[in-house]
């Protein structure tokens, strides 16, 4: 027969291994935490905490990431494409209005010059009516009507084109449309007024073309009045 002694030092024996086991589980569980939480500090990455789980993207999300960036590609390639059509779009209009621009600077002039060829023909009728005319007197008259003629349609044309000949005769001589040519002394007009005109200025609309030039007249009267006033002062 068993003694009760020895059951009870058995079942103590028992406790004790199961102990030693219990604790030598626990010491290896916690070095492997230890060793799983050195790895992750050591590749820079944060393991979960609270017990949770990676979150693995799911592939519907991956689906619509992708599709995402697929319609981003192709919005930026039809703008690049509106972006060049529009860039070539701008350099053939550049071309185009350049193009006009030599043109019409090379026929400015043309509707000017369709009006000046009435003064040749004018003055052509002008010769052949004086040779047909047995007197002298005719062809003379002939001769001068066609040069009024043509002097009166050149006149025409300027001022169709805003050129406006420059008023001189009689006015008080102006350096900014007058050029003086020389002085006549003289009682009968007033000092520095212009008695003779030489050749005629133009004006084109506000702009002088070329200045008269003109003989300016030189009162006497009024010269020694200004001598004697500056001897006096």
């Amino acid at each position: 027969k068993e003694s009760p002694y020895g059951t009870q030092r058995q079942n103590e024996e028992d406790v004790s291994m199961k102990k030693q086991d219990d604790a030598f589980n626990g010491n290896k569980k916690g070095l492997n935490e230890d060793l799983t939480k050195d790895n992750a500090e050591g590749c820079g990455c944060e393991g979960p905490e609270n017990g949770e789980e990676w979150a693995e993207p799911e592939s519907g999300e991956m689906k619509n990431l992708r599709d995402a960036l697929e319609a981003k590609d192709k919005e930026c390639a039809e703008a690049l494409d509106k972006f060049m059509r529009s860039r070539a779009d701008f350099d053939n209009y550049k071309k185009r209005v350049e193009k006009e621009k030599a043109s019409l600077l090379e026929f400015a002039n043309e509707s000017f010059a369709k009006e000046l060829l009435i003064f040749p023909d004018n003055l052509e009728r002008a010769l052949h009516h004086s040779r047909e005319g047995a007197d002298n007197g005719l062809q003379v008259e002939a001769l001068r009507s066609g040069v009024e003629l043509t002097l009166k349609c050149i006149h025409d044309v300027f001022k169709k084109f805003g050129i406006e000949p420059v008023i001189a005769l009689g006015k008080k001589f102006d350096h900014s449309r007058h050029e003086t040519l020389g002085f006549e002394e003289t009682s009968e007009s007033e000092d520095g007024t212009i008695m003779k005109e030489v050749q005629k200025g133009y004006m084109f609309r506000e702009r002088l073309l070329r200045p008269s030039l003109v003989i300016v007249a030189k009162n006497p009267s009024a010269t020694s009045g200004r001598e004697g006033g500056s001897e006096g002062l």
